[in-house]
């Protein structure tokens, strides 16, 4: 699975990739960015299958990175707001760009049950094209 994490907190971002590589026992690729900018350039370069992505980011906010990346792959990338702030977790999930939204910090647990909800997802979508 690939995972695009992007939040300008450089240690959060950091600790969130090391965190889902334990979870998912290291079957996992991440990505990390710091900046909206740099999330959207890295999911042009390799589709995520799931994209963590802050709201309150520097030259790009995740509001905008998540529309870019639907723009590009539609729904086929699972995103997933970040923020400290409930208004802009509730920003992300008015916006119709994010599958899930979540209050920072995140839980080993809601994150373990977003890997497990992509999972099905990515096993569902690979059952439909064949």
């Amino acid at each position: 699975m690939r995972i695009l994490i992007a939040d300008d907190h450089q240690d959060a971002a950091l600790s969130l990739a090391d965190l889902l590589g334990t979870l998912m026992n290291e079957q996992v690729t991440t990505t990390v960015a710091f900046d909206g900018t740099q999330a959207v350039e890295a999911a042009e370069a390799r589709r995520p299958d799931v994209a963590l992505l802050d709201i309150g980011m520097p030259k790009m906010d995740g509001l905008m990175a998540a529309h870019r990346v639907r723009q590009l792959y539609g729904r086929q990338v699972v995103i997933a707001a970040m923020s400290g702030q409930q208004e802009h977790v509730l920003a992300a999930l008015e916006s119709g760009d994010f599958d899930y939204a979540f209050r920072k910090p995140l839980s080993a647990e809601q994150l373990s049950q977003l890997m497990k909800a992509t999972a099905a997802a990515l096993e569902n979508r690979a059952r439909c094209s064949r």
